[in-house]
């Protein structure tokens, strides 16, 4: 199937010239009002500690934030190597070493296994990798 381009153009021209992000921003939201019937609001003052609650209980879970995901590679880099990880609803489905290294026993331990930081240092994976919560998470 043939693929075509859409067209590209850059935000800040559809929307005037802007003197700071504020500006720009600002203006960008007017443009999208005004083209999309859309109505411009503001989350009401006393909605903070709700906000924070849903926050806490839903947006920083692992469930939000990966179970939900669709299909997705991950590639960690590892020595002369990367580690790359077939994800789907958060679920690790496969993983394999890009240049098929020695160290594929510890791959068996990953496949079915939720993506999480947790799962991934319980395989030794960070001594290999020592910056591997500094990439996951």
């Amino acid at each position: 199937m043939e693929s075509y381009r859409s067209p590209v153009e850059n935000l800040k021209e559809l929307v005037f010239e802007a003197q700071d992000v504020e500006g720009f921003l600002d203006r960008w939201v007017e443009f999208l009002c005004g083209s999309f019937d859309g109505v411009r609001s503001s989350i009401p003052s006393g909605s903070g500690p709700f906000v924070q609650s849903l926050v806490k209980t839903q947006f920083s879970t692992w469930e939000w934030n990966i179970g939900r995901s669709p299909k997705y590679q991950f590639r960690l880099p590892i020595e002369n190597d990367h580690l790359v990880f077939s994800i789907v609803k958060g679920l690790v489905v496969e993983v394999r070493w890009e240049l098929d290294t020695e160290n594929s026993a510890l791959l068996k331990n990953l496949a079915g296994h939720p993506f999480s930081l947790e799962r991934l240092e319980q395989t030794s994976l960070n001594t290999l990798c020592q910056q591997l919560a500094e990439l996951i998470f």
